[in-house]
């Protein structure tokens, strides 16, 4: 299975950040996505806060080119404002096979229903409420949804105890058989 990795805002995505990053070739995460038989590819744009005043013109701009792979219906998995970009660019026609959306912040201003239409399925993995950065995220996008943790349009919602990195490390994937939602 071809499995595309997007990081979130402030995600070091420069060409000489260490490589132990979750989403980078060479890490532990990719090391087992490997190991259990995926290709992955790792995914970097410019992981600018966005949405805070204004538009998500960065998201948008990161999900257009994301949708120019040439990888048919690839799963996705997405890490915080990292699953913003990867809904832009369903909505911008990437038919997505498997969509993993993780520590995503659940906004009002971002086109999930749209995005659904190219996304056969949708798992979104969250943590408990010591994830300030998912609640951040979410805090000032006009509907004050502060706490709104589920993502209404995900087939499958998972909460997992941990904080906003939790939803990437690999002990949490082994905890919760989240290596189960690949198959």
């Amino acid at each position: 299975m071809n499995i595309i990795l997007v990081p979130g805002t402030w995600a070091n995505t420069d060409r000489n950040a260490p490589q132990d990053e979750w989403w980078k070739l060479g890490s532990p995460f990719v090391n087992e996505l490997v190991k259990r038989g995926h290709k992955v590819y790792s995914f970097a744009w410019d992981t600018e806060l966005e949405g805070l005043v204004g538009s998500n013109e960065h998201w948008s701009i990161a999900g257009k080119r994301l949708g120019l792979t040439t990888l048919i219906d690839p799963t996705v998995i997405a890490h915080s404002h990292g699953g913003q970009v990867a809904t832009y660019a369903a909505v911008k026609g990437l038919r997505i096979n498997k969509l993993v959306t993780l520590s995503t912040p659940v906004r009002s201003d971002v086109p999930y229903k749209k995005a659904r239409l190219s996304i056969y399925q949708w798992i979104h993995v969250y943590g408990n409420y010591t994830d300030y950065m998912q609640i951040a995220g979410s805090i000032l996008d006009g509907k004050f949804n502060w706490f709104r943790r589920q993502m209404k349009y995900a087939d499958t919602n998972i909460k997992i105890e941990g904080d906003h990195t939790s939803t990437h490390s690999i002990e949490t994937w082994d905890k919760y058989k989240l290596w189960e939602v690949l198959d």
